[in-house]
């Protein structure tokens, strides 16, 4: 009679094999359960995760609509992925480069503003200072005005320096004068003798009533006028022109490159568009186009003149511009804002169109959106954690 097992290694082997298996198996129930670290909100490290996860910054609104704050295997709810459409399509009736402007759009009315505001000094908690300018850009040689203002304690001995902030040449000191229970000081960028546009640091340096030295610093864009890249000339003039209003601005251009032109345009004193010309200009006399999308005009006479036919005359000023110049410091190499404004005629209402603004980009965006609006899930979304 044959035995019931060839051997007694074999019985070995197999109760090795079936351990092995029931090891792995535990295993891989391990390794797919969510980790039990504990948070600091209590809750699960799955749930957490989901909480935290944040889209990326410097997303536009009608994108941040679109990724939203749902789970990470989805794009958000349905009604978050419908609502991402019709934010995007009430976004984009305008053109980018060519926008309504209201008051509270200051970065682009008051564009060369410093905001610097008192801050407390580390000796003497009842001191306050604040150091700032009329300006954050100096273009060509028109001084910049420095301003020093203590306040809840006294001060001495302030002295206030200007220098490169690559050294490129050394510091000069700067007087301030007394007015008004404040210090002021005038830089005159001719002192540093720049041969090209640089970073400068001005720095306040002052004791506190208890003998203590302390420092403050702000810094400013210096563009000599000798190293400007293009001027404007003041030259004008305006055409209507597939139902937008477009003004030419003359420039004469001493450096070719790709540039970048803003303007404003007012209805009185009331901000209407803010426009940008973006593009590749030679050297020598050319023109750049200011487009100003109809719509964006037609929009606000509807909500201030509703009753009106005409529209304008408006008023093209803040006019402003730069080389890109990728490598150098500052990148953009400033042109000086033009010393003249233009003023339009007075437009038929039915000459400037009141169609929003369409494109094959703006097109695909939305068929895009749309075709997530109608997907369950929509699409897989690596976030970090």
């Amino acid at each position: 009679m044959k035995p019931r097992f060839a051997s007694a290694g074999r019985l070995v082997a197999c109760v090795l094999a079936l351990l092995l298996l029931l090891a792995a198996l535990r295993l891989g129930r391990e390794s797919s359960a969510p980790e039990a670290t504990p948070s600091a909100n209590n809750t699960s490290t799955e749930e957490g995760s989901r909480r935290s996860a944040t889209p990326p910054a410097g997303l536009a609104r009608e994108e941040l609509a679109a990724v939203g704050d749902g789970e990470a295997e989805g794009i958000g709810t349905a009604g978050q992925r419908d609502a991402a459409t019709t934010d995007y399509e009430r976004s984009s009736v305008y053109p980018p480069s060519s926008r309504p402007l209201r008051e509270t759009d200051r970065s682009l009315i008051d564009w060369n503003a410093r905001y610097e505001v008192p801050r407390p000094t580390l000796g003497d908690p009842q001191l306050q200072v604040l150091f700032t300018a009329d300006r954050a850009v100096v273009i060509g040689e028109e001084p910049l005005n420095l301003r020093f203002v203590a306040d809840g304690a006294q001060i001495d001995g302030l002295e206030v320096s200007a220098a490169p902030l690559d050294h490129s040449a050394a510091a000069i000191s700067i007087t301030m004068h007394p007015k008004n229970g404040e210090l002021h000081g005038t830089f005159e960028p001719a002192t540093l003798g720049l041969k090209a546009p640089k970073h400068v640091r001005f720095t306040a340096r002052y004791k506190t009533h208890r003998g203590l030295t302390e420092g403050v610093f702000i810094q400013a864009e210096v563009h000599p006028s000798a190293t400007l890249p293009a001027t404007f000339t003041g030259r004008f003039r305006e055409q209507v022109e597939a139902g937008s209003l477009a003004v030419y601005a003359e420039v004469n251009v001493a450096r070719e490159g790709y540039y970048l032109v803003d303007a404003n345009l007012y209805s009185g004193a009331e901000p209407v568009a803010w426009t940008r010309f973006k593009g590749e200009l030679p050297s020598g006399l050319t023109e750049i186009r200011l487009a100003f999308f109809g719509k964006v005009l037609r929009d606000h006479a509807a909500a201030n003149t509703p009753a009106s036919r005409t529209l304008g005359p408006y008023t093209l000023s803040q006019l402003r511009g730069a080389l890109l110049a990728p490598g150098s410091d500052p990148e953009l190499l400033r042109l000086a804002p033009a010393a003249s404004t233009f003023e339009t005629r007075v437009f038929e209402l039915e000459e400037l169109s009141d169609a929003a603004f369409d494109s094959p980009f703006k097109q695909a965006k939305l068929a895009k959106l749309r075709e997530l609006a109608e997907n369950e899930t929509g699409p897989t979304i690596s976030r970090q954690p």
